[in-house]
């Protein structure tokens, strides 16, 4: 603790000789808060885990196994431009592991040049080629990841905050960033042959998340679910929260389609919409549950008899933890034909693929097709393959956590700067709200 008396006990790693690594995210949580921290329990005890959360008007270090303390903040704009060299240096962090860079601009990518310490890069979005983060457009259409920059400018002067954005510039700066990253890992194949599209050159390894097992409640344990009437009627349901990118305007345009052609179909989302959180429509046509524990999902499902999981993104996905969820619970899936819920539904058997994506109407006749009664036989061997490739996914996780260790075995932590003790304590007291 510095003279000044700090809220904060800066001395409490100071005595763990174990590589400290860092975590660079975005403050949105989702499935790359998931990816890492399933990469952490995956590493076991052998390092010390810190997050590097980006928020609009800050920069805040935290200890990973106490993320509830104030921990360590640096205002934005007006940082020293070495702060985060500082930090590494008094928390001897080896290895800085970037997940996204998403509203971190210039300043945190010279934070990480500064500091030098050696790090990673994981690809959980597009947000390196394209400011959109999902590459769609302002009309909610996917760009087909389009690399031309004419045509990305006309799309960019549809956004507002994107308006002005040099996307030459903006690609070749984080060109730089990749190049000069240890490594560079993407969830599937095509995450990587994707970013290669806008990077070529760049060596992308792909590294699966770890898929942690799920566990369901007890069966005494019965979620908090609306009742739905037992007529008859088939139930498909949809997984996470579901905004523009995830395909919200087409759930609301499959429930409408389903009332005027009075189909004996009925929607229900394990989770929340944009729009919704947690909503029955009066004529049990739409159910949108509201959040959900992992442990919750196969009783839910089976709560709302549904025997089918539909995947109605915009955004190909880069990896996609719903469609491990839904597998998890033993329900196979309907997906998009492109990005990497093609690639995992084609290389597992564990589902089917949209025929005429993104036709409403064709994607309710393929539901009604798969639901039949005289198609239940292949819907329960389905099943039994989404089960199946739950199981396999762990095979991924150990080779990803290998490739992990090699790079984090490597890694130097920074010599400390002049005046890092004073500069840590401050960050400290302003973490905690509490004056210099």
């Amino acid at each position: 603790m510095s003279a000044k008396g700090s809220p904060v006990s800066l001395q409490t790693e100071l005595g763990d000789k174990r590589p400290g690594v860092v975590h660079v995210v975005h403050a949105r949580g989702g499935g790359t808060e998931k990816y890492i921290r399933e990469l952490i329990a995956a590493s076991g005890t052998h390092y010390r885990h810190y997050f590097l959360r980006v928020h609009a008007d800050r920069f805040v270090v935290k200890p990973a196994a106490t993320d509830d303390a104030p921990g360590y903040a640096w205002p934005r704009p007006g940082a020293d431009p070495r702060w985060l060299l500082t930090i590494c240096a008094w928390l001897r962090i080896g290895v800085a592991h970037v997940h996204s860079l998403v509203g971190g601009g210039d300043d945190l990518i010279e934070a990480l040049t500064r500091a030098g310490v050696p790090y990673c890069y994981s690809a959980h979005d597009m947000y390196l080629p394209c400011p959109t983060v999902y590459l769609i457009d302002s009309q909610g259409n996917y760009c087909d990841a389009t690399t031309d920059p004419a045509a990305c400018r006309k799309c960019l002067a549809g956004f507002p905050a994107h308006a002005g954005t040099d996307i030459v510039a903006w690609r070749e700066r984080h060109r730089r960033f990749l190049a000069a990253a240890r490594k560079v890992y993407a969830p599937s194949r095509w995450a990587a042959t994707t970013l290669g599209k806008y990077f070529p050159g760049i060596e992308v390894t792909v590294a699966p998340p770890h898929a942690a097992p799920v566990y369901p409640l007890d069966a005494g344990e019965m979620p908090n679910a609306f009742p739905l009437p037992d007529d008859g009627l088939r139930h498909v349901g949809m997984l996470g929260a579901i905004g523009p990118e995830k395909g919200a305007r087409i759930v609301e345009a499959m429930a409408a389609r389903i009332r005027e052609r009075d189909l004996p179909l009925r929607l229900v989302v394990i989770g929340y919409t944009d729009r919704q959180s947690r909503d029955q429509s009066a004529d049990h046509v739409l159910t949108v549950h509201g959040p959900y524990r992992r442990d919750e999902i196969e009783p839910l499902l089976d709560a709302y008899r549904v025997g089918l999981v539909v995947f109605p993104t915009i955004w190909p996905e880069t990896f996609s933890y719903t469609l491990s969820e839904a597998w998890s619970a033993g329900r196979p899936v309907l997906v998009p034909p492109r990005g990497a819920l093609r690639e995992r539904v084609e290389v597992t058997g564990a589902g089917w693929l949209i025929d005429a994506w993104p036709e409403v109407d064709a994607l309710l006749d393929q539901l009604m097709s798969l639901t039949a009664p005289e198609n239940a036989m292949a819907l329960a061997k389905r099943s039994q393959l989404a089960r199946a490739a739950d199981d396999d996914a762990q095979d991924d996780a150990r080779v990803a956590d290998a490739l992990y260790r090699s790079l984090l075995a490597k890694a130097t932590p920074p010599a400390e700067p002049p005046g890092a003790r004073d500069a840590v304590d401050e960050a400290a007291r302003r973490a905690a709200g509490v004056p210099g």
